[in-house]
């Protein structure tokens, strides 16, 4: 009884914070959610930067999320449609394509996939140098971390493409606002977090896929 309290709460509280427009489509789909009696979609709702206008995006990669695992306070979960949240360092999750997406945990999330992809929670497992958020295994022989980080800027100017980062393909000269793209590569070098750079990372990647 007080399991089914503690869900009704919850979407009552995450409808009160939804636009009226958008509130009892995502409502519904969150209460389906809700249901399916799983830890990982009772997180707070994801960020939507929403309070400005802004060109690019926030996502790591893509705003399309993609199916994936996640290892959840000791427990995996496959199946799931997942993103990260590049600015926030948040890994976020959804039940179902049309459901709101709730940001997961990050202290209890050491690793997950979204597709192929690996990702790590490297201070989380306390490696020295590593800061809170993920990591993309780049390359596993010899071990090679990427981090992308997307940082709110601001430009008169047009700068879409390598002033960002990446191409926005719907890109507006009249906001100036905007995601920019921070690529990092990292090894672990006597027991400790070390940056290298973007090049010889490169080449250590493609000489690993050559074998």
């Amino acid at each position: 009884m007080m399991k089914e309290k503690l869900v009704v709460c919850l979407a009552v509280a995450m409808a009160a914070s939804l636009p009226l427009c958008a509130q009892d489509t995502e409502y519904a789909e969150f209460q389906k959610a809700a249901t399916h009696q799983s830890v990982l979609y009772r997180g707070r709702a994801a960020q939507l930067y929403s309070g400005t206008l802004y060109n690019g995006h926030f996502y790591w990669t893509s705003p399309e999320f993609r199916t994936g695992s996640v290892v959840f306070n000791g427990k995996t979960y496959s199946g799931v449609l997942l993103n990260i949240d590049a600015c926030a360092q948040d890994l976020l999750a959804k039940s179902q394509g049309g459901a709101p997406a709730v940001i997961v945990a990050r202290d209890v999330v050491p690793e997950f996939f979204i597709g192929d992809e690996h990702y790590v929670n490297l201070y989380l497992e306390g490696v020295p140098g590593a800061v809170e958020g993920y990591y993309r295994i780049a390359c596993e022989q010899p071990l090679v971390y990427q981090r992308i980080n997307k940082v709110m800027q601001s430009s008169t100017n047009n700068v879409n493409g390598s002033g960002i980062g990446y191409e926005d393909p719907g890109y507006r000269t009249d906001v100036f606002n905007y995601f920019m793209k921070e690529e990092r590569f990292y090894v672990v070098k006597d027991g400790a977090l070390k940056k290298i750079g973007k090049r010889k990372a490169r080449k250590i990647i493609a000489a690993a896929i050559k074998g």
